[in-house]
């Protein structure tokens, strides 16, 4: 913006001095300035007010979703105790997720029964504990296809949940891991 502000400036001040107004007057070059169009403010900034707030990208706490796979349509959902990747049941439940913070971590905590999704020492993603505890840590990436990759801490790493291939089973992975998409469920 300041590149372009300073030709400008250069000029408007050439034509007041040529117009007799000297020294010229500042206050008339930024009143011009202020009095900008909305197009030519965009076009020195490169955004547009007109865009609407998309909101957030990812989960947020507070929030109760369904996080889908959108390669196959499926959601993780939590079945007679086992947690896996579903077709959709209608309003049977089992697959809203509330999203919750803990130390700036977040966590999914199943509203049917209050359990959060976490993972065991075997890279495998389960649903059995009560409290918001490490190994139900998440955090969230952008994937640049779309998406959020949802990242857990084991030992010193992070690792991504990824569905494992030929079964719908939720697994650690230091891979490329599943861009879910996170579908807000209204409560």
């Amino acid at each position: 913006m300041v590149i372009f502000s300073i030709p400008r400036f250069i000029f408007q001040m050439a034509v007041g001095w040529l117009a007799g107004d000297f020294p010229p007057d500042i206050n008339h070059f930024r009143n011009a300035m202020m009095e900008k169009s909305a197009t030519e403010a965009d076009f020195y900034c490169g955004c547009s007010p007109y865009l609407p707030n998309p909101g957030p990208t990812g989960p947020w706490p507070g929030h109760t979703y369904k996080i889908r796979d959108p390669k196959t349509e499926r959601q993780i959902t939590l079945v007679n105790g086992e947690l896996k990747l579903e077709k959709d049941m209608g309003e049977q439940g089992g697959y809203h997720w509330l999203c919750i913070e803990t130390d700036g971590y977040l966590g999914f905590r199943n509203p049917s029964n209050n359990v959060h999704i976490g993972h065991n020492n075997w890279g495998q993603f389960v649903a059995r504990e009560y409290h918001h505890w490490a190994w139900e840590f998440f955090n969230t990436r952008a994937h640049p296809d779309g998406g959020q990759l949802l990242l857990t801490v084991h030992g010193n790493s992070m690792r991504k949940m990824a569905v494992e291939k030929g079964t719908y089973r939720l697994v650690e992975t230091k891979g490329d891991g599943t861009a879910w998409e996170f579908v807000e469920v209204p409560t």
